[in-house]
This record gives structure tokens, sequence and C-alpha cells, in this order.
């Protein structure tokens, strides 16, 4: 399994660092406020709540989704969403 170093103490740095170690570690993307594609995934995530993860792992693989966990488990001041492509 992929292990993530964890990262900085504010949701902020911790959102950043998440994002440098998935993008390392995953074949899919990584989505942060800032990049075009996360006001969609963020309607994806859940049409009836409008929360804004710091960040969504797009996941492609099961070693995506792998990266995803073991980076959320690391750094829990990091609250991210994942989502996983269909095949």
């Amino acid at each position: 399994m992929t292990q993530i170093a964890k990262t900085g103490s504010s949701n902020a740095q911790s959102a950043l660092g998440a994002a440098n170690d998935l993008r390392a570690a995953m074949q899919g993307k990584v989505l942060l406020p800032a990049d075009a594609a996360y006001a969609t995934a963020r309607r994806i995530w859940n049409g009836a709540v409008d929360h804004q993860p710091p960040l969504f792992a797009v996941c492609e693989t099961t070693k995506d989704v792998q990266a995803a966990v073991t980076t959320g488990r690391w750094d829990p001041d990091c609250i991210l969403s994942a989502i996983l492509l269909p095949a």
C-alpha cells in the first residue's frame, strides 16, 4: 500500500500537501477548489448538500482508492472526498 506522509496542521496546508502526495501516488486526478473541474465534482459528490471538501480524489484504480484512504487516515485535518469513476 502507498504510504502518504502526514502534512501540515491547517486545513489549507493539509489539503495542499495531501493533493501533492496524492498526485504523486495516483493515476487519477486530484482536484482543489481552484481547479476548473472542482465545481463539477462537487455537484456529483452530493447535489442535496452544499459542502466544499478541501479536495477531491478522482480515483481510476483500486490503488488510487487505497492512496486516498491512506491519505485520509494519515492526515485527519484534511477532509477529502474520493470519487471512483465507473469502468
